[in-house]
């Protein structure tokens, strides 16, 4: 039987026991609405206003159209309901041994799965024998508890908040939020200046105050009467890298270098005299605007838990940590929210197949000289590459998805940018003008300033877009 893999949004809300039914129910109806982009195919709902949970979905489906597939799901035995966003590789592994338990399921999906493996495992229990991508929100009918988690690497995305005495939102992006007046859109001065200094925000951080991002790794439970509880059900196996074999000379990843000779020198030039130590120099390469307080006043460093944690103690090779660095932050929340939003905006699907967990967990074994040899990086992955494909395919250079914003921003959204950049304008999000300005007369002038402009045109687009 073919399995039902979906591809959605989806969206909810766990608010005081006893809601009406209608308002819950229409809430949840439009948050699900906003994310229409990510599941155009179908709508389904699941609510329970006695004890305050409505959750909502949007489906693009892919491989099984049965009604079987449909969510909000429930498990047999009625105590949980799930939505569940993305894929889970090893369903017929977990489907075989809950059918040795004695459960018959009712269709192919994997969302079926683990529904009845939270039934057998309780939901916590469940999360860690998922292997795949996932977003996903469990309702657990018997303890009251709402479960959010969110697979190893963070492939899918999930946001969660609070509003006040109103329980709790979560959704596949923020946007979804916007359809509850009840959403306070306070902006966090710490997220922003995180997004100034990096060109996106880091998590736990969200851009609203009152809203979160769940790590991967991690299920977050959510109860009334009780704390919000995070825990981590998979770690970066950190003390593996110690043993990765030292070689002399260090390597930067392929994306800081610089295309322009004279971009290359003044950077290397600017980072020589502010770097004070190596995790220095790569949390500065890192930046945009690497101190943000001066943008947005009051707003702080913008520094992150990793920066001070200590981790150069367990991780004694600065190569193997600016690799975890990447793992941490900057795959989980650039590449691949850039990855989820464009693919989603056109209702596709995308695979990244050395992303799974156990390929990451086995690359952190691996001497470093076997991932980066001679400036060659992946090098273990292109000898392999070479026994079944010609070398020139394996051997092409890198070729990134960067566009024009250099010649963009002096030619054809001159226009817009200067109008966007206007001093009242700057001032009115809570931004210095005058070192802006500056970084805009350089560019004009001939330097490359396109990527630190670009971060500020978009926060002030987004400010704009969403009337906040």
């Amino acid at each position: 039987a073919r399995r039902g893999l979906v591809v959605c949004g989806l969206a909810g809300w766990l608010a005081p026991p006893g809601m009406d039914p209608d308002e819950l129910g229409a809430a949840v109806d439009r948050m699900s609405a906003a994310l229409v982009h990510r599941g155009p195919d179908d709508a389904g709902r699941w609510v329970d206003a006695s004890a305050g949970i409505g959750l909502g979905f949007r489906r693009l489906s892919i491989l099984d159209l049965s009604p079987t597939c449909r969510q909000p799901m429930e498990s047999a035995d009625g105590r949980y309901a799930c939505v569940f966003n993305g894929e889970i590789y090893n369903h017929r592994d977990l489907r075989a041994e809950l059918e040795r338990g004695g459960v018959r399921f009712r269709g192919s999906s994997d969302t079926e799965v683990i529904v009845e493996s939270a039934a057998a495992f309780g939901a916590p229990g469940a999360v860690g024998r998922l292997w795949g991508m996932f977003a996903l929100a469990i309702w657990d009918r018997a303890e009251r508890c709402l479960l959010l988690a969110r697979d190893r690497l963070g492939k899918k995305p999930l946001y969660a908040a609070r509003i006040g005495e109103s329980g709790w939102l979560f959704g596949s992006e923020l946007k979804a939020f916007h359809a509850l007046d009840r959403f306070r859109r306070e902006i966090d001065p710490r997220a922003v200046a995180a997004y100034l200094r990096f060109g996106y925000v880091p998590a736990p951080l969200a851009i609203f105050r009152d809203a979160w991002k769940v790590e991967p790794g991690t299920f977050t439970l959510l109860r009334f009467g009780h704390p919000v509880r995070t825990e981590r059900y998979w770690d970066v196996p950190v003390a593996w890298w110690d043993r990765a074999y030292k070689v002399a000379e260090p390597v930067l990843p392929l994306r800081f270098r610089q295309r322009q000779p004279g971009d290359k020198i003044r950077k290397a030039a600017a980072l020589v005299g502010a770097a004070r130590s190596k995790d220095a120099l790569y949390w500065r390469l890192v930046s945009q605007w690497p101190a943000p307080g001066r943008l947005l006043p009051g707003a702080g460093p913008g520094r992150l838990p990793w920066e001070s944690a200590g981790i150069d103690a367990e991780v004694s090779d600065f190569r193997e940590r600016m690799t975890l660095y990447d793992l941490l932050v900057y795959l989980p929340d650039d590449i691949l929210v850039k990855v989820d939003r464009a693919t989603m905006a056109a209702s596709l699907e995308l695979r990244s197949p050395l992303l799974d967990h156990r390929i990451a967990e086995w690359t952190w074994t691996l001497p470093f000289a076997m991932k980066v040899r001679r400036g060659a990086s992946k090098w273990i992955l292109r000898q392999v590459l070479s026994r079944y494909v010609p070398p020139a395919l394996v051997e092409r250079p890198k070729a990134g998805f960067g566009l024009p914003l250099d010649h963009w921003l002096r030619g054809p959204l001159r226009d817009w940018a200067e109008d966007a950049l206007r001093p009242g304008r700057l001032e009115e999000a809570g931004l210095r003008p005058a070192p802006i300005l500056a970084a805009w007369r350089r560019h004009l002038a001939g330097l490359d300033e396109q990527y630190r402009l670009w971060v500020i045109l978009m926060f002030l687009a987004w400010r704009k877009r969403w009337g906040v």
